[in-house]
């Protein structure tokens, strides 16, 4: 299956030094441009930069292309593209493309992909799937996701310390 990823996961999962068990699960993951750059953009974390641009072998950026950027006849009606971040908007698109697995956190770009058809899941999601497969401490996960800025309920986190029993 081909799994494409916005922003956020990688960079979060780079924040907390877990971001290998993306290839772990996933194998290669196809990124757009746009997210590309929103990773290694002066203004983001400087370990996410320094990772990114080390050219991790797992990660294949897709150039932009008009058949990338094109949707599916009657998919325009759905709407709601416009208002995403270009990096969000392209890793959509390119998912519902590819017809895989979409890495987002943003709970209006997953609702827009989700009316595309497109399967998500994000980075607690990712999180859970490596504790169930022994890959990570969910423990530790948490901790250290909540020294970031990453935001999720109660529930979710709680969801993820469970996958560690």
């Amino acid at each position: 299956m081909t799994v494409v990823s916005d922003t956020s996961p990688i960079s979060y999962l780079v924040l907390i030094g877990r971001e290998e068990v993306i290839p772990e699960l996933y194998g290669d993951v196809l990124i757009p441009e746009a997210v590309y750059r929103e990773l290694v953009h002066p203004s983001g974390p400087e370990a996410v930069r320094e990772r990114i641009s080390d050219s991790p072998s797992w990660i294949n950026v897709q150039t932009s292309s008009s058949k990338s950027q094109e949707l599916r006849p009657g998919q325009r009606q759905q709407g709601g593209l416009q208002d995403l971040d270009p990096g969000e908007r392209k890793a959509i698109l390119l998912a519902a493309r590819e017809e895989g697995l979409l890495l987002i956190d943003e709970q209006a770009g997953r609702a827009l992909a989700k009316k595309f058809g497109v399967k998500v899941t994000g980075t607690i999601g990712v999180l859970g799937a490596a504790a169930l497969e022994g890959l990570i401490d969910p423990a530790l996960a948490v901790r250290d996701l909540r020294e970031t800025t990453f935001r999720a309920s109660a529930d979710l986190y709680r969801w993820l310390l469970d996958k560690g029993k």
